[in-house]
């Protein structure tokens, strides 16, 4: 990891002062400036931060994994996906985050719109219109 200023520390620190926090880590793809991360923190965050990456990343992949496993056995259709642009669905349907919403409702990034859906998805329509306007 490296040591001293990088392309994202100012974020991080915004994160960290408004979280009150005593450590952030931010993870940016395909920002403005790139992908990069940053993490700020003291020595016994730091020391702890591979476990915490760990920890992380299998729930992120168990999150995924039971969803999409419930789409697939839900049957064709059941399962809408929607489109993100800054958070938030296309179309509209809620101001929540993702995974805030029902079950029956998953999303993509704008940038993956081509992208083909799992067995027992179906494009919102209403997200795929708004794309087609951008």
């Amino acid at each position: 990891m490296a040591v001293g200023l990088g392309k994202y520390d100012d974020l991080c620190t915004k994160v960290r002062d408004l979280a009150k926090a005593r450590g952030a880590i931010i993870i940016v793809i395909q920002g403005e400036h790139g992908s990069g991360f940053s993490v700020q923190g003291d020595l016994e965050l730091t020391a702890r931060l591979p476990a915490l990456m760990r920890e992380m990343a299998n729930q992120v992949e168990a999150d995924a994994f039971t969803k999409a496993a419930r789409a697939v056995s839900a049957g064709p259709g059941l399962v809408t996906m929607h489109l993100l642009s800054a958070g938030l669905p296309l179309c509209g349907f809620t101001t929540q985050m993702p995974r805030e919403w029902p079950e029956d409702h998953m999303w993509l990034g704008l940038n993956e719109k081509d992208r083909p859906l799992p067995p027992g998805c179906a494009w919102c329509e209403k997200c795929q219109a708004a794309a087609r306007v951008q």
